[in-house]
């Protein structure tokens, strides 16, 4: 299913495309469509009370069940795309910066309460850690050599874009190096690595 074929969602198909290829877009069409996704990403942000509090569960799971795919990422798959806007937002405008972390602790904790509230129990106390040990910027690391490169380095680069400007054939190949190299130590797991074929673009 292509974006200009999948619902409404916080972002229109038009918000789709711009986010997609912003250059298509005039200076004044691109201003238009960037102050349209702040305000609808705004307002839904706004809207989650109200979600959390008068939704029905059954829609809630509805929701949040995959019915037919037709071509769309699993549901699960794509939500910790949520986590990282989340993370991102705030630690992007809490002040002062180093705070940014705790807030966000805070934060999800907050709303882990307010979930099971509205499940009907009484929370004494909820903790939260967000542990990050924070490796080399993308733009080092995908200046170095191939095979210098461990498998999770290369899975990080994909996952980011930073090697959108290879071919998916590649891409694979960077793969199959980096895990033959045998520097796989601490690999993890990538449900939402999309390799991406730009040969035809």
């Amino acid at each position: 299913m292509s974006l200009d074929e999948r619902a409404r969602g916080i972002l229109s198909p038009a918000d789709r495309r711009y986010l997609q290829k912003p250059k298509e877009y005039s200076k004044q069409a691109g201003y238009e469509r960037r102050r349209a996704i702040v305000e609808r990403l705004h307002e839904a942000l706004h809207d989650m009370p109200l979600l959390v509090s008068e939704l029905d569960e059954d829609l809630r799971t509805e929701a949040f069940e995959d019915g037919d795919l037709d071509g769309k990422e699993h549901t699960l798959n794509v939500l910790s795309w949520s986590f990282a806007l989340l993370y991102l937002g705030i630690t992007d405008t809490v002040e002062p910066s180093d705070l940014a972390k705790d807030a966000f602790e805070g934060i999800a904790a907050s709303g882990v309460r307010q979930a099971y509230l509205q499940r009907g129990y009484s929370v004494e106390e909820v903790e939260v850690e967000v542990n990050v040990k924070r490796g080399e910027p993308l733009d080092e690391l995908r200046e170095r050599e191939p095979d210098e490169l461990s498998y999770p380095e290369v899975n990080q680069l994909l996952e980011s874009g930073e090697l959108s400007h290879l071919t998916g054939e590649e891409q694979m190949a960077r793969i199959k190096e980096a895990w033959e190299s045998g520097n796989t130590d601490k690999v993890g797991a990538f449900p939402n690595l999309e390799l991406r074929d730009n040969a035809d673009e």
